[in-house]
């Protein structure tokens, strides 16, 4: 991928780094669900990176599961006087890690799914992993031995406020497979 300094629009950015995600997943797939070379790893890592101006990286399990995640910083927007609007001091506690304020990281994508089988994977395009116990899902993560984890309420809490305090409200499924209030959105096969 050829990048230039310049403005780039937002369309722009998520074109160039969904076509380079696209890649991987389908990378991945080509090569029996794993990502073993580091020199093609770091390449994916690099593009990756460079694309989304260092807001994504991808990991590599050893086994060459990818996962692409989303950095989080212990930033201005990761106090809860930005996230309540208010003079609520403190830092969110997503970034109290062991007791110390760090950067995390957080999965992209859900888990995918091919065929009949879940992979502890985070690539864009891949069914959602489904038909799964709470415990099988974390053996999977935990056989990645890279550090993923599971995702904690205090990460799913601060995503939450933190696209609340930026005017979105997420929505899903309240009223049989649609939104109760906009029933115009609903999942697609």
């Amino acid at each position: 991928m050829k990048t230039y300094a310049g403005h780039y629009s937002q369309d722009e950015i998520a074109k160039r780094l969904f076509a380079i995600e696209d890649e991987l997943t389908q990378y991945w797939k080509d090569n029996s669900y794993s990502v073993t070379d580091e020199e093609i790893q770091l390449d994916f890592r690099q593009r990756i990176e460079a694309a989304s101006f260092g807001k994504n990286t991808v990991r590599f399990s050893a086994a060459g599961l990818p996962m692409i995640l989303v950095k989080f910083e212990p930033n201005e927007k990761a106090l809860l006087s930005y996230l309540y609007g208010d003079s609520t001091a403190g830092i969110h506690p997503a970034f109290v890690i062991d007791d110390v304020v760090k950067t995390w990281y957080f999965a992209k994508y859900l888990a995918g799914r091919v065929g009949s089988t879940n992979y502890a994977v985070s690539l864009r395009g891949l069914e959602p992993a489904h038909t799964i116990t709470h415990d099988a899902s974390v053996t999977l993560v935990k056989n990645r031995s890279d550090g993923a984890h599971m995702a904690t309420t205090a990460e799913w809490g601060y995503i939450s406020l933190l696209a609340m305090r930026n005017a979105f409200q997420s929505r899903g499924n309240t009223h049989y497979g649609r939104h109760h209030v906009q029933t115009d959105e609903y999942g697609v096969g």
